[in-house]
């Protein structure tokens, strides 16, 4: 090949020490195109700058180019210990003339390219006298030498410790017909072939900061060819075409962060592992003398976010285009007051709309659909054309069971990839996600993965299409698409092998014992913020030094890793960050035997970097010095004994945050109760400090976070913080706060108080408060002062169920609630904003619709059925303590009286088995014809309130009623507007684990619902576990 920045060093450093005399420039040898050359001016100012530039973009071009501008003696050069001539401007004379090209014996090292004329405004003037005293020439020329031969070695030092460049000779000649330069993160490089007859050989090289990848196509065969330096070439990758190149093939390599593949036709050929380097040239070479086989194109690819809730005007199909079928934009009859007016329609035979471009790929769509009886509907990804895709089609006969099927389309072939026996039931909301990258496929109903398929020679990619064929036709909604951020691979169930997401990493060198063995990344998943983990038997029986390596963020020299083992004197794990064969322990904790089966999981988000151990976090890190996005992966011990079942990468998320406004309802007086943040806090009176305690209860995972700067000026002076505590034994009353994070503004000290090992005092003299947050994360609590973690602390005991969340501060305000962010694990929030995927109504009819006769403009969700049941089961299932709270009120119908006399039966259930409500605990608020409120446990009533009803009055018509209820181990609670109006203690609880909402003879409004549980809870029920069937009510007789 072609000289490269290493090499440039060798051959100046050479130049300047004399020891290689001026080589004349000459024309361009065949393959000396590798690298562009840096702008000069006459000095060669510009290539030393970039030369010794801090900036590693910099540095191989002005390189090479200051290597050409010695040649050329536009720097001074000395030999044999003969001085150079002092620098003088240059003339048309003094530039050598360009020379033909010679032939090049095989193994003889290419001629350089001749540098460009300078311009004459650009070029440095020299004065023609000398004052007398100055400096010698030769001592002006020694000097400059000596400058340069110090930079320049450690440059070298540098380049080879940090970036080896690529150096090759004795390559075959290639001419280059297409270049592109400024290339992004993800590309393609597309060549249509448009060569009549025999198509030349192909090579496309791809340039990169210490290494470059050659893809070459000979016939119908094709490799791909690793270069990191002299005698350093490594294959990577071979495959053979079904057939030779020919006019109107499409060859198209694409490059991502982590990956290079070659496509023809829109089908990979060919899979090549990059390293996550930054590409700057990619050129298209054919042998010299062939023609140019076509004609090339570069298309950049940027981050994919796609996403449409159809609130654009009806009849506005915005980027959807229909390619057949009848499809149009729906709206209710009053959109403007409702949270989600709009929706998607697709009838015919066979209705398909598609929206994005060729280049669309590696993505994950996600779509609720509302299949009208009689249709089957689906997607399609990678859509180009009705002979390329992917078709992804769910269809339910009249009679048997439905089936889920996805297919890839190719020209004639039709591949079905997976498909499962699965019923859906007609007019009811299900939420689909399909994703697709490197050709692994996972296909996600109501969160739960249905289907699993593997594509060897995944398509290139394409636009997406909503689908529906036959019936009544399909209504979509909240379409979203996106890079691909989960990957899971059950190793019980499928190999490793042949998938090409899996490559093979080596072992890390790792403080405390080696991590060689087994290992790979998952190459297509590119994250910042990211999860890993991984289910594994075997894990006790390793030896002492032996242990296992999670891994994030990784790209070239660099990556972040969970290490697990077994040290001497026990076990250990450890935040560790490797940078440039540089490694730092950032953490350490000791840590307890691990189970037979064991859940090791690394978290990255932001600054920080944790482990977790079956549901513990062991070690945390902060401030972690390994930024930016990477690949993720693990690394098993060279022993055996330790199995892997399964692996799980997502991106690491924030909690979910329990803000669930609906603006269009935030200025409503009447809806105050649900919409404004205000609301969510009650006064506590009584206490140290003034205290409001928020009304929502915490299960799991939790963080508030307290924006101090954001408080009114005027509460500065008071004591403000955050507090949690745990609800009293009885499970109903509030016990005193136990623990607080609190400033002490005249004592100039933040406090966390309520440790059983004592209080924790920080100074602020020297610091002005912004922030303050309390968290608690896997048996762990976090204090943080301006985002930085000050004390991290065993959660105490009575912390880690049931928790409430408190705010210290005088004031009720709109500024004080909007301060306080909270979030949490475990908790799911319904403000109806998107359809309704996640509920499943079996009787009555439960649509948004409008509340009130009188003013039919505002909307809500809702379920009506008169002479019965109306009952809405929510998909997900809970754990063994859950906490249901919602706000509700009766629909109204003059038909049946103008002052709501038949208001009665906004009930819930809970604990039970998604089919009868009998087999749970109903709550039922107005029961019995609205004699009360009652619990009832099967057809028991086990708890009555006959004090709390619904107010048959004009008092109801703009009244929304907040309705909470818990199931705390055996103990039932049932509060109404924070009234508590019965208890029960079941000594044998039941262990259902779906809830629902219900009414009997009657209609509801449903403006907000919150859910939040232990456990693993909120997990997604079966999708074949959702029947429509009339449940078992309490008042049908047992």
């Amino acid at each position: 090949g072609e000289p490269t920045p290493a090499g440039d060093v060798h051959d100046l450093a050479r130049l300047l020490a004399g020891a290689l005399a001026p080589v004349p420039a000459a024309a361009p040898a065949a393959g000396a195109e590798g690298l562009p050359l840096a702008a000069l001016d006459a000095g060669g100012n510009a290539a030393l700058a970039g030369a010794l530039s801090a900036d590693p973009s910099r540095r191989p071009g002005s390189c090479r180019a200051l290597v050409e501008a010695c040649r050329a003696r536009l720097v001074p050069t000395a030999a044999a210990g003969v001085a150079a001539a002092p620098m003088a401007a240059p003339t048309a004379a003094a530039l050598p003339a360009a020379a033909p090209r010679p032939a090049s014996p095989a193994g003889a090292r290419p001629a350089v390219v001749s540098p460009p004329r300078v311009p004459s405004q650009h070029r440095p003037t020299v004065s023609p006298s000398r004052r007398r005293g100055g400096p010698r020439p030769v001592d002006v020329a020694l000097g400059v030498a000596a400058v340069l031969l110090l930079s320049l070695a450690g440059l070298w030092f540098w380049s080879q410790r940090a970036s080896r460049s690529v150096s090759v000779t004795g390559e075959a000649p290639w001419t280059t017909v297409a270049e592109e330069g400024r290339l992004a993160a993800r590309f393609a490089s597309v060549l249509t072939v448009e060569a009549t007859g025999e198509v030349p050989p192909l090579r496309c090289r791809l340039l990169g900061q210490t290494r470059r990848l050659d893809l070459v196509v000979r016939g119908t065969t094709v490799e791909a060819v690793q270069t990191l330096g002299p005698g350093q070439a490594t294959r990577l990758a071979e495959a053979i075409l079904p057939a030779a190149c020919q006019a109107g093939d499409v060859l198209a390599v694409v490059a991502s962060p982590s990956s290079i593949d070659l496509f023809v036709n829109g089908i990979r050929v060919l899979a090549a592992p990059w390293p996550m380097e930054a590409l700057h040239s990619v050129l298209w070479q054919v042998p010299p003398g062939a023609a140019s086989p076509g004609r090339v194109r570069l298309q950049k690819i940027g981050t994919l976010l796609f996403a449409d809730d159809f609130m654009h005007g009806e009849n506005d199909l915005g980027e959807w285009q229909a390619r057949s079928g009848t499809w149009t934009v729906h709206a209710l009859q009053n959109p403007i007051r409702s949270a989600n007016p709009f929706s998607f329609l697709g009838q015919g035979d066979d209705a398909l709309a598609t929206a994005g471009y060729w280049f669309w790929r590696d993505y994950r769509l996600a779509f609720s659909a509302h299949p009208l009886p009689g249709t089957a509907f689906g997607a399609k990804l990678c859509w180009v054309s009705p002979e390329l895709g992917y078709e992804l089609l769910w269809s339910q006969p009249a009679a048997g069971p439905g089936q889920l099927s996805l297919r890839r389309v190719a020209g004639s072939s039709r591949q079905d990839l997976a498909q499962v026996e699965l019923s859906f039931a007609p007019a009811q909301w299900y939420r689909l996600e399909v994703s697709q990258v490197a050709g692994v496929f996972h296909v996600r109903i109501d969160g739960s993965i249905v289907l699993s398929a593997l594509d060897p020679a995944p398509l290139l990619g394409g636009a997406v299409g909503l689908w529906s064929r036959g019936g009544e036709g399909t209504v979509f909604d909240d379409v979203v698409v996106s890079p691909v951020e989960e990957v899971h691979f059950d190793f019980s169930r499928q190999s490793s092998r042949g998938v090409s997401l899996l490559r093979p990493v080596g072992p890390g060198a790792s403080s405390g014992g080696a991590a060689a063995g087994e290992g790979f990344d998952v190459g297509g998943v590119v994250l910042e913020n990211a999860r890993v983990a991984v289910q594994l038997d075997g894990l006790p029986a390793l030896s002492p030094g032996d242990g296992l390596e999670l891994l994030a963020r990784r790209r070239a020299g660099e990556e972040l890793a969970l290490r697990v083992h077994r040290g001497r004197d026990g076990w250990q794990a450890r935040i560790v960050s490797r940078q440039v064969g540089q490694e730092a322990v950032l953490a350490e904790a000791p840590l307890g035997l691990p189970g037979a089966e064991s859940r090791v999981s690394l978290h990255v988000l932001g600054g920080e970097a944790w482990g977790v151990v079956n549901g513990a976090m062991v070690v945390l890190a902060s401030d972690v010095p390994v930024r930016g996005q990477g690949t993720v992966g693990l690394r098993l011990p060279a022993a055996g004994g330790v199995t892997r079942r399964s692996l799980e990468v997502c991106a690491e998320k924030p909690l979910t945050e329990l803000e669930n406004r609906v603006e269009m309802f935030t200025h409503e007086e009447s809806m105050q109760s649900w919409s404004s943040p205000v609301q969510e806090w009650r006064p506590e009176p009584g206490g140290r400090w003034a205290t409001y305690w928020h009304r929502s209860d915490f299960w799991q995972d939790l963080v508030a976070v307290l924006r101090v700067a954001a408080l009114p000026s005027a509460d500065a002076p008071e004591a403000v913080g955050l507090a949690l505590r745990a609800p009293s034994a009885a499970g109903d009353a509030a016990a005193s706060a136990g623990l607080a994070l609190v400033i002490d503004p005249e004592a100039h000290r933040l406090q966390l108080v309520g440790l059983p090992q004592g209080p924790r005092e920080l100074s602020l003299l020297k610091q002005r408060v912004q922030e303050l947050a309390l968290e608690r994360r896997g048996g762990r609590v976090l204090a943080r002062l301006n985002g930085q973690v000050v004390w991290n602390e065993l959660l105490p005991d009575d912390l880690r169920g049931l928790c409430e969340i408190g705010r210290f501060g005088r004031g009720n305000t709109k500024e004080w609630a909007e301060a306080v962010t909270l979030r949490a694990g475990g908790v799911a929030v319904y403000p109806f904003k998107q359809a309704p995927v996640d509920w499943f109504p079996v009787t009555g009819v439960w649509e948004v619709t409008n509340r009130w006769q009188c003013d039919p403009r505002w909307s809500f969700y809702s379920g009506v059925q008169r002479g019965g049941v109306a009952c809405n089961w929510n998909k997900v299932r809970h754990g063994e303590n859950v906490t249901v709270e919602f706000f509700a009120g009766p629909k109204m119908d003059q038909n049946r009286g103008r002052k709501y006399e038949y208001a009665a039966d906004i009930n819930a259930v809970l604990c039970a088995d998604g089919r009868d409500l009998v087999s749970g605990y109903s709550f039922l608020f107005g029961g019995w014809d609205d004699r009360g409120s009652q619990i009832v446990r099967g057809h028991e009533i086990v708890g009555e309130n006959r004090r709390v009803a619904i107010p048959r009055d004009s008092t109801t018509h703009r009244r929304w009623f907040y309705i909470k209820l818990r199931k705390a181990g055996n103990r039932l609670s049932f509060w109404v507007d924070g009234t508590l109006v019965a208890t029960y203690e079941d000594a044998k609880p039941l262990s259902g684990d779906r809830f629902g909402l219900w009414t009997w003879d009657n209609g509801i409004m449903v403006a907000q619902c919150r859910v939040s549980t232990d456990g693993p809870g909120l997990a997604a029920a079966p999708v074949a576990s959702h029947l429509m069937a009339a449940p078992k009510t309490p008042y049908d007789k047992p």
